[in-house]
């Protein structure tokens, strides 16, 4: 682990609170979040088992240490498409 990991990390997460705000807003006027897609999509994908999978974009991981599960808390990334989970 070099020393640079643990900040990187926290830098990333600061960016991940203020998208999340972003988000906050944007899904209640637009019906749009950078994470799960549109209101539209995000309903298809929960009725629609063809349409359940999630494809995203990774534009940043980081982990605190390097023994961590990786989860999304250790990723910035934003929604592509859902489709079908083979």
């Amino acid at each position: 682990m070099t020393d640079l990991d643990f900040p990187a990390y926290l830098l990333m997460l600061i960016l991940k609170g203020v998208l999340w705000v972003l988000e906050l807003w944007t899904d209640v006027i637009f019906g749009l979040s950078f994470t799960c897609g549109n209101r539209q999509e995000r309903k298809r994908a929960e009725e629609d088992f063809e349409h359940s999978a999630q494809v995203v974009k990774v534009l940043w991981k980081a982990h605190p240490v390097p023994i961590t599960t990786h989860d999304f808390t250790n990723f910035l990334f934003r929604h592509e498409a859902y489709v079908h989970p083979r």
